[in-house]
């Protein structure tokens, strides 16, 4: 059976130094350059790395991976980058707007033309970061269409795909999306994606990779009938369950204790 799975990255460091420069609350998921560029090499040996959605319908019996970066962290252009440009792949930078340009260690409009133009696919993510499920439907259409139309502005390029800052979403969200020329959404959620996808406004499963995921873990995440695959959807539907039932700021309050 054919399936696609989607990485999800954000920062990546070098040493400690710079691990410590990048936000406690987002350290969790920064991984180091040597176990990028470790999981990076693995990868042919689980499936074939694909460029962008068009290509998500993997063959009979292959995988198919496809690699998302979240946030647009100054990393992605100085190590992310040129890992994939060396091996010939491509990725999908979703960025957050108001960042670029304007927040300490994220990147430049001019990194991200220069991306844009070279291959990579730069997509939509807020333009404040704000958690989209929790905005009333004036603020929604304004963080998804102000984003679209500053990032389109900046690369010259349409942006079609988006990603939910901190994965928080419902069906009006995803309807918003779409309203607003969103064609591939992208959720948090762990899993594969189904090979009968094809609802614009159906969100797509990716995998977070996270500061703890070693290249051996991500091998037995990619592996056919993984049981670890498995595991992880089990735990992000816990998680789900535990944001409903606190509430999303309540949940994210606690997130950021246990963070930092």
């Amino acid at each position: 059976m054919s399936r696609t799975i989607v990485l999800m990255y954000h920062a990546i460091y070098a040493n400690a130094a710079e691990r410590q420069e990048i936000d406690a609350e987002d350290r969790p998921y920064a991984v180091s350059l040597d176990d990028f560029r470790a999981q990076l090499d693995l990868l042919p040996r689980q499936g074939r790395v694909v460029p962008a959605l068009a290509a998500t319908h993997a063959a009979a019996g292959e995988t198919s991976v496809m690699l998302t970066f979240d946030d647009g962290h100054a990393s992605n252009f100085r190590y992310a980058y040129p890992e994939l440009r060396q091996r010939g792949w491509s990725g999908t930078f979703f960025v957050t707007s108001g960042f670029i340009g304007r927040r300490r260690g994220f990147c430049s409009w001019e990194q991200l033309h220069a991306m844009a133009h070279d291959g990579m696919t730069i997509g939509g993510h807020g333009r404040t970061h704000r958690f989209l499920d929790g905005l009333s439907a004036p603020e929604l259409a304004q963080e998804l269409e102000l984003s679209r139309d500053e990032i389109g502005g900046h690369i010259g390029l349409p942006v079609d795909s988006m990603s939910f800052p901190g994965g928080r979403y419902n069906l009006r969200v995803a309807r918003a999306c779409s309203a607003a020329g969103y064609r591939h959404l992208f959720s948090s959620r762990a899993g594969s994606i189904d090979p009968a996808y094809s609802h614009p406004t159906q969100p797509l499963p990716r995998l977070a990779i996270r500061t703890t995921t070693t290249p051996q873990q991500l091998a037995a995440l990619l592996s056919p009938g993984s049981p670890e695959l498995q595991r992880a959807a089990r735990m992000d539907r816990i998680k789900q369950l535990a944001r409903t039932v606190l509430g999303s700021r309540c949940y994210h309050l606690l997130y950021r204790r246990l963070a930092s």
